[in-house]
């Protein structure tokens, strides 16, 4: 719920359903999933996965699973990533 929160404390990306979640979440964004994925993986960042991929209505959201596997530093770089696109 962290890289949540992080993410969208801005208003760039919103969380696309309300209910309940445990790891994951989908994540509306400005632009296609697709591109995020991309310059994500330039940078060493396992993004997620486009949704758009299964239905078109859903191009612009990114399913992004985040646990304890990953350290505070590491939602942190990826939040700052996500903020620079």
């Amino acid at each position: 719920h962290i890289l949540k929160d992080t993410l969208c404390a801005e208003g760039k990306y919103k969380l696309k359903f309300d209910k309940p979640f445990f790891n994951e979440f989908v994540l509306e964004c400005p632009i296609p999933a697709a591109q995020i994925i991309k310059a994500a993986a330039k940078k060493g960042f396992l993004a997620g996965y486009d949704l758009g991929r299964v239905d078109k209505n859903l191009n612009n959201c990114l399913l992004i699973c985040a646990t304890e596997t990953k350290t505070r530093k590491e939602l942190e770089d990826f939040a700052s990533f996500m903020r620079g696109i």
